[in-house]
C-alpha cells in the first residue's frame, strides 16, 4: 500500500513493510483469509462473496492476483493521490458497495465487476485527459503505456486480470513483466527530462 513505500528527498527509496506476504513454499496463519491485508487496498475479489472457497493448492495465484492489484493501484496512487479501491468504493451506490454492518452487496463478486470495470474506465479516462506532468515532469509521452498498465492491473475480474497475451496461462500474474514495463518507462522519461534539460 502507498504508506509502505517511502521516498526520501536524496531520491532514495524502500519498502516499509512486507506486510501478510505468501509463498507457495510455507505456510502462514493468514493464507486462508480472503482478505490478507488491509481492506482499504483490497481487491474487489477480496472484499465480496466468492462463489466457492479458494483451494489451497490455488491460494498463492489468488493472492498473486491480489498483488497485481496492488501494483496498479500503487502505479495509480503515485500519479493521482488517489486509493484506487476507496475511489471505486465512494462511486458506488451504497447498495453496490462491500458488504458490511450496515448493508452493502452480498451476492458474488462475478455480478459487481461490471459496475467496478465501469468505474475503473472512467478513473482512467479522467486521469488521461487531467494527467501531463508529475512533479515537474512531463510523463504525456508514457502516459497512455502506464494508464494501459493500471488498466490491465486493476481489472476488477481477477481471472482476467494481467496481460492480455498471458490470461488463463500459468505465469499469468508474473509481476516481472509489469516491473520490467514500468522500469522501461522510466528510463524513457529520465531520457526525456535529460534531453529537455
Amino acid at each position: 500500500k502507498p504508506a509502505n513505500a517511502l521516498t526520501f528527498n536524496d531520491g532514495g527509496r524502500k519498502i516499509a513493510d512486507l506486510g501478510r506476504a505468501t509463498t507457495p513454499l510455507m505456510g502462514a496463519t493468514h493464507d486462508r483469509l480472503q482478505c490478507v491485508g488491509d481492506t482499504r487496498f483490497a481487491p474487489p475479489e477480496q472484499l465480496y462473496a466468492l462463489p466457492a472457497p479458494i483451494p489451497l493448492f490455488e491460494r498463492f495465484k489468488f493472492q498473486q492476483a491480489g498483488d497485481l492489484w496492488n501494483l496498479g493501484s500503487l502505479a495509480y496512487y503515485l500519479l493521482t493521490g488517489t486509493n484506487v479501491t476507496q475511489e471505486i468504493v465512494g462511486r458506488l451506490r451504497p447498495e453496490l458497495r462491500p458488504p458490511n454492518e450496515s448493508g452493502g452487496w452480498k451476492d458474488q463478486v462475478s455480478l459487481i465487476t461490471p459496475y467496478w470495470k465501469s468505474i475503473i474506465a472512467d478513473m482512467i479516462q479522467e486521469a488521461r485527459i487531467t494527467l501531463v506532468e508529475v512533479e515537474g515532469v512531463d510523463i504525456e509521452s508514457e502516459l497512455d503505456s502506464i494508464l494501459s498498465m493500471i488498466t490491465e492491473l486493476c481489472e476488477p475480474d481477477y481471472t482476467a486480470r494481467g496481460m492480455p497475451n498471458f490470461v488463463g496461462k500459468e505465469n499469468q500474474y508474473n509481476l516481472a513483466r509489469y516491473i520490467a514495463r514500468l522500469d522501461l518507462c522510466r528510463s524513457r522519461l529520465l531520457v526525456r527530462s535529460k534531453i529537455a534539460k
